[in-house]
């Protein structure tokens, strides 16, 4: 097959697949404002989804299909081609799907994916060999990739630095301890129990008390009057309707009282921790990508470059040879 013909086949199935990755993509509702949060159960509800892992393989296609045209071709029209295709998929891709936030990421992924090749031996031949070589590879792109999206996540973060900085401290409240109402739930409610507690103990030892029993055997008013007093406020503390009006009183005395702000007075290390909430956020959201990159795309990709070339039957092949073709 001509050389030209071969190498447009390879940058179409790169151009494809990178669309597809980003079809996926925005199929999963991430977007920059996902990342900026300490809450990391909403981003993880969407990665666990079927979109999500479509995405990483058609992300790890692409990926495949550029070292196989590195592989395949001269250092010159390989680098070219790559350029084109990965290019054209990734301008199409962020305009499509409304995702240019992503772009200056996609970017530096390209300028890693140039030093990527300049590490990779095209003489490379064998099952074994050729899986590494793509795990090696792979991986240093994703992390230019890893580092283009910390360096987006940067530029966004730094004009809005100040309200990242006054909503840290609640978005760490929220998903430590909840927000501020259920708090002072969590908080009441075992002091409701305590002073019942307290109470219902201080009427048993009064009980308990020598003589207690036999005041109810007395004739005299007062003393009735007490026993049966007694015996009322008993009822009354064991009653759900004292242990709700209770609750009240104890919540009614809480108000106005912002316990997120006691805490923080209390922790003061967390309000300093809030001013680098402008880089807390990016570099999450950069040890989340690695996370992802590391332990499924370069594998991923990796066994895709595998795949292409058993199916160029171009893996026991001499590529000295194999080059002259193209």
């Amino acid at each position: 097959m001509d050389q030209r013909v071969f190498g447009s086949i390879l940058t179409i199935i790169t151009i494809v697949s990178i669309l597809l990755s980003a079809l996926f993509f925005s199929n999963t509702g991430i977007t920059s404002n996902s990342f900026f949060t300490i809450n990391i159960f909403p981003i993880l509800a969407k990665i666990l989804t079927i979109n999500f892992v479509l995405f990483l393989i058609f992300g790890s296609i692409a990926l495949a299909t550029i070292l196989t045209l590195y592989k395949l071709f001269e250092t010159p029209l390989s680098i070219t081609l790559t350029v084109i295709g990965y290019f054209i998929g990734v301008i199409l891709g962020t305009i499509i799907f409304a995702q240019t936030e992503f772009l200056l990421m996609l970017l530096i992924g390209l300028i890693g994916i140039i030093i990527a090749f300049k590490l990779m031996k095209k003489k490379e031949i064998g099952f074994l060999n050729l899986l590494k070589q793509g795990t090696n590879v792979s991986g240093k792109i994703i992390l230019f990739i890893a580092i283009g999206l910390f360096v987006s996540m940067i530029i966004i973060s730094i004009p809005n630095k100040d309200i990242y900085e006054k909503n840290f401290v609640d978005d760490l409240l929220k998903t430590s301890i909840g927000n501020e109402d259920n708090l002072k739930q969590n908080i009441s409610e075992p002091i409701l129990e305590s002073t019942l507690a307290v109470q219902k103990e201080t009427i048993n030892s009064m009980k308990l008390l020598p003589g207690f029993s036999k005041l109810s055997s007395k004739s005299d008013s007062d003393v009735l009057a007490f026993v049966n007093g007694f015996d009322s406020y008993e009822e009354m503390v064991n009653s759900e309707e004292y242990k709700e009006l209770l609750r009240q009183k104890i919540e009614a005395g809480s108000e106005g009282v912002n316990i997120g702000e006691q805490i923080i007075e209390e922790l003061p290390i967390i309000e300093r921790f809030s001013r680098y909430a402008w880089i807390i956020y990016p570099l999450m959201t950069f040890i989340l990508a690695l996370i992802i990159g590391s332990l499924i795309i370069k594998h991923l990709t990796a066994l895709f470059y595998v795949i292409i070339l058993k199916i160029l039957d171009f893996d026991k092949k001499d590529p000295t040879e194999e080059n002259q073709k193209y």
